[in-house]
C-alpha cells in the first residue's frame, strides 16, 4: 500500500506556476470580500438611533417606521395625538389584541420639531438650536449621557430640558448641574441632565458640533421659534411583510411630495443594500422640501458607506467566483476521465483500500495487545500460536506444528536391527567360502 501512495505521489504532476498564483489570489479576494461584508455588518449596527425596534420587541416581530413631513404638510400636533388611539383600533381590527391582564403596550411613538430658543442663566444669554419632543423620544435617540437623566414624555410640567455638554459649559461652566434653573422668557425650566454629542465625520456633516438643546415640543412651541413638526417615530408590530408601513401611510394620508416614509428596520438589509448600488449617483437628488433631522442624516450617510462595503464585497467575490469557475471549465475539458471512472475507482479501489488499511491497523492493535480482554495476548493466538516474526506488518497468525520426536528406545532398536542385519550377512558369506575351499581340498585329495 505504502509503495502504491509513493508511486501515485511520485506520478503527480505539480501545477503551473500561474494557476497556483490564480488559485491563491482567489483566496485572498475571498477573504477580502468577507472582510468588507464584515465591515458593512458592524457599521449597520453601529447606530443605535435605528434599533429600538430590537430593544423594543426581542422577538423581531415589530418594525421602527420613521415619517418627514415637509412645512407645506401643516402637521399639527393634535393630528399626531390622535394616531395613538387609531393605531390600536387598526391594530385590534388586524387580530393584534393583546393578552388579559398584561399591561404591556404593543406600540411605542414619538414626534418632534426643530428651531431655536433662547436660554437664560443669570446675566449670561445663548440662543442655540433646539429641538421639541413629545412620546418617547429617547427610547428611540437615546443620546449618552454626561450627568442627569432623560426628561421624560409624560411630564405633567413639561419643564424639563437636556443641554449638551457647549451650552453647559457656556451657561454653568460645569457639566454636573443637575437640578439647576434656567429660564426661558420669563418661564423657568430644569435641568435634567447634560448630554454628549455623537462625534465623527458623519455626525459633523449631519449639523452636530454646534450648540443643540432639547426641551418638549410645547416649549419650543410657545417660548421658542419651531419650524413646525417634521418627525415622526413609531415601533409598533409587524407580522406580516410591510404590514406597519401600509398602516402608517394609510392613517397619516399625506402624498409622497410632502411626506416620506421609510422601514427602518429593513434599511439595511441586504435587498435595501443592492437598490441603493442600484441608484448610486441619483438617490442623493431630492425635489421634496424635506430639511431632514441629524439622525436621518447620520443614517443616510451609514446607508451609503453600508452599500460601498457592500459593492466592495461583491466586486471581489464575484471575482473570485468567476475565477474559480473558469478555472474549473478549463480543467474539466482537459482531465482525460469521465464521472464513470471517478465512480468506479471510488467502489472499487477507493473502498476496498479503505477497508483494508482499517483491517490491517486492527491487526497492528492486536499484535501490540491493545485488544479487548478476551483475545489473544501480543505474539499468541487463542490456541496458543504466535505470530509470523518475518512479516509483522502483515499481522499474519500462524500456528507451529508440534515436532514429533522419535523415542530413544526406538532409535537403539533401529541401530540394533541395522548391525544384527550386517553381522548376518558377514556371517553368511564366510562359510560359505569356507565350504568352496573345503571342497576344493577334497577334490584335490581324490586326485
Amino acid at each position: 500500500m505504502s509503495d502504491r501512495l509513493h508511486t501515485i505521489k511520485k506520478g503527480r504532476k505539480k501545477l503551473p506556476g500561474a494557476v497556483r498564483v490564480l488559485l491563491l489570489s482567489g483566496v485572498l479576494t475571498a477573504l477580502l470580500g468577507w472582510i468588507c461584508l464584515g465591515a458593512a455588518s458592524r457599521l449597520a449596527d453601529s447606530f443605535p438611533d435605528l434599533q429600538e425596534a430590537d430593544r423594543w420587541d426581542r422577538s423581531g416581530q415589530s418594525a421602527q417606521i420613521a415619517a418627514y413631513f415637509s412645512v407645506d404638510a401643516q402637521m399639527e400636533a393634535m393630528q399626531l395625538r390622535s394616531l395613538d388611539k387609531r393605531i390600536g383600533a387598526a391594530l385590534e381590527e388586524a387580530g393584534l389584541i393583546p393578552e388579559e391582564g398584561s399591561e404591556a403596550r404593543q406600540f411605542t411613538y414619538t414626534f418632534s420639531a426643530t428651531g431655536q430658543i433662547t436660554l437664560t442663566h443669570g446675566k449670561k444669554t445663548a440662543t442655540v438650536d433646539a429641538i421639541g419632543t413629545e412620546g418617547d423620544f429617547f427610547y428611540f435617540h437615546p443620546v449618552e449621557l454626561r450627568s442627569g437623566y432623560y426628561y421624560g414624555g409624560d411630564e405633567v410640567n413639561k419643564d424639563g430640558i437636556l443641554l449638551d455638554e457647549i451650552t453647559a459649559w457656556q451657561l454653568y461652566g460645569s457639566n454636573d448641574i443637575e437640578g439647576q434653573v434656567l429660564l426661558v422668557g420669563e418661564i423657568p425650566l430644569i435641568v435634567r441632565g447634560v448630554y454628549r454629542q455623537p462625534e465623527g465625520r458623519l455626525a459633523k456633516a449631519a449639523g452636530l458640533g454646534k450648540p443643540k438643546v432639547f426641551v418638549s415640543y410645547d416649549v419650543l412651541d410657545e417660548l421658542g421659534m419651531s419650524y413646525g413638526l417634521n418627525h415622526f417615530e413609531i415601533v409598533m408590530p409587524d407580522p406580516i411583510r410591510n404590514f406597519a408601513v401600509t398602516k402608517i401611510k394609510d392613517l397619516l394620508g399625506k402624498d409622497e411630495m410632502n411626506a416620506e416614509i421609510i422601514d427602518c428596520t429593513k434599511r439595511f438589509g441586504i435587498v435595501n443594500r443592492l437598490q441603493l448600488i442600484r441608484s448610486f449617483g441619483t438617490r442623493s437628488m431630492n425635489g421634496e422640501a424635506i430639511i431632514y433631522p441629524y439622525w436621518e442624516n447620520i443614517a443616510r450617510g451609514l446607508e451609503d458607506e453600508v452599500a460601498a462595503w457592500t459593492l466592495a464585497a461583491l466586486v471581489l467575490l464575484g471575482y473570485t467566483l468567476l475565477l474559480y469557475v473558469t478555472l474549473i471549465v478549463i480543467w474539466w475539458r482537459t482531465k482525460g476521465w469521465s464521472f464513470w471512472d471517478v465512480f468506479r475507482k471510488f467502489f472499487k479501489e477507493t473502498i476496498p483500500d479503505t477497508f483494508l488499511a482499517l483491517k490491517k491497523r486492527l491487526r497492528r492493535k492486536r499484535a501490540k495487545g491493545e485488544t479487548p480482554e478476551g483475545e489473544a495476548p501480543e505474539g499468541e493466538t487463542p490456541e496458543g500460536g504466535q505470530t509470523d516474526g518475518e512479516n509483522p506488518q502483515k499481522g499474519r497468525i500462524r500456528k507451529e506444528k508440534p515436532k514429533k520426536e522419535k523415542p530413544k528406545k526406538e532409535r537403539a532398536k533401529k541401530e540394533k536391527r541395522g548391525k544384527t542385519k550386517e553381522e548376518t550377512t558377514e556371517g553368511t558369506t564366510e562359510p560359505t567360502e569356507a565350504s568352496e575351499g573345503e571342497s576344493e581340498g577334497g577334490e584335490h585329495e581324490k586326485e
